[in-house]
């Protein structure tokens, strides 16, 4: 027989548990925030998550440290108010030993890139919501229409008609729009910095969102990801 006394937690006790989570949500978005997502972001984000990236392995720096995590961003499912509205979130898991975030010391430096893209009119996700829970903390945006660079390849189905030949045409007209835009964010004095532990460039076709024509087979625009490298000058 377990003797043991049971643990009661004090109304006190409970409400400071509470008080490790703090979510800052932009006004134009409060009315969508499930709550199960309010009471435990960290169980929402693991049970209805769906992983994004590719892959499970995690890569780590010299130091041990994690530098790439496929599981560190997730779809969310679609969000929907009270009047019906509907908003589709993605929510990444913030990593603290990274680039810019791990210099600045700042776990939402990431979430301060996107409000300032937002305010520049620059190609970007639009932020939803900052997290803190305990320890852990995630951002949350509105997911970029388009394509994935994963998911590209979905183009040569039938029901698209994408030869290799048109692949091949739109990864020139990427690349070509890639040089475009770190034109006009450098002029802007944001500047993506290479991911130098993977040896990847600071424009990677991974890291891009794609909207093509698909009558046309034409890229109508591209939006970057991924902005814990970033940093800002002349602002």
């Amino acid at each position: 027989m377990n003797l043991e006394k049971p643990i009661i937690q004090s109304p006190d006790q409970i409400a400071a548990r509470k008080e490790d989570i703090r979510i800052n949500v932009e006004r134009a978005y409060e009315k969508f925030l499930p709550q199960s997502f309010k009471e435990d972001p960290g169980a929402y984000f693991n049970e209805y998550g769906k992983q994004v990236k590719s892959g499970i392995e995690k890569t780590y720096n010299e130091k041990g440290q994690i530098i790439d995590n496929p599981d560190s961003v997730k779809d969310f499912p679609v969000w929907t108010d009270s009047e019906n509205n509907k908003l589709v979130p993605v929510c990444k898991r913030v990593n603290l030993e990274r680039g810019e975030i791990k210099k600045s010391k700042n776990p939402f430096y990431e979430y301060k890139i996107l409000e300032l893209l937002q305010e520049l009119n620059l190609p970007a996700a639009k932020p939803i919501a900052k997290v803190k829970q305990n320890e852990t903390f995630f951002i949350v945006m509105e997911k970029i229409s388009g394509l994935r660079w994963n998911e590209v390849n979905t183009l040569k189905k039938d029901e698209f008609g994408f030869s290799e030949e048109d692949l091949k045409n739109l990864k020139v007209q990427i690349n070509e729009e890639m040089e475009r835009l770190k034109e006009i964010f450098s002029k802007a004095g944001i500047i993506r910095q290479p991911v130098t532990e993977l040896g990847l460039s600071a424009w990677e076709m991974k890291d891009m969102v794609f909207d093509v024509d698909l009558k046309t087979k034409k890229l109508l625009k591209i939006t970057p990801t991924d902005w814990e490298m970033t940093i800002v000058n002349n602002i």
